[in-house]
C-alpha cells in the first residue's frame, strides 16, 4: 500500500508548497496560469466594496457564467448596490448596458481577460484602466477597467 501512497503525498505536498514548479498535465494547468485561475478577481472585488460605500456600483465581466462573473459574486455577494453582469464574449464596443448604467449616474466598470478583450477604435476613449493584474507564465493579463 505504501508504495502507491507515498508517490500521491509527495506530489501533494508539491502542488501545494511550490506549485508553478510541479509538473502537470497541460490541461490542468489553465487552473494556475490562465484565465480560469482566477487571478485579479479578489483585488478586484476588495476594490469594488470600496467604491460601492460611496455610490452604487455596477460591474460587467467577460463570459455570463464561470470564472469572472460567478468567482466575482463570490466575493461581492451580499453586498447591496453592487450589481454583477455577465456580457458574454467578443463585442467590439462597449455593452449598452454598461454605457446605460454609467449615464444613469452609477460608478460602472469591466473586468475582462486581456486576449478576450475586442473593443476597437474610439471606444477606448471611454476606458481608464484601473489595475491589470499580470498572471504567471507569461499568459494573458486581467483587465479592470472604469467607464469615463
Amino acid at each position: 500500500f505504501l508504495p502507491f501512497l507515498i508517490p500521491g503525498l509527495v506530489f501533494i505536498k508539491n502542488i501545494s508548497f511550490r506549485p508553478f514548479s510541479t509538473s502537470i498535465p497541460a490541461t490542468e494547468a489553465g487552473y494556475l496560469e490562465d484565465w480560469t485561475s482566477g487571478w485579479g478577481i479578489k483585488e478586484t472585488a476588495d476594490h469594488l466594496k470600496h467604491v460601492v460605500k460611496n455610490t452604487p456600483v455596477v460591474v460587467g465581466t467577460e463570459g455570463s457564467f464561470g470564472t469572472l462573473p460567478d468567482g466575482l459574486q463570490i466575493y461581492l455577494d451580499q453586498i447591496p448596490d453592487l450589481t454583477v453582469i455577465g456580457l458574454g464574449f467578443n463585442y467590439e464596443t462597449i455593452p449598452k448596458s454598461l454605457l446605460e448604467s454609467r449615464e444613469y449616474g452609477n460608478e460602472t466598470f469591466l473586468l475582462v481577460n486581456e486576449d478576450r478583450l475586442r473593443i476597437v477604435g474610439d471606444e477606448y476613449q471611454k476606458l481608464e484602466l484601473v489595475k491589470k493584474f499580470d498572471k504567471p507564465a507569461g499568459t494573458p493579463s486581467l483587465l479592470f477597467y472604469r467607464l469615463k
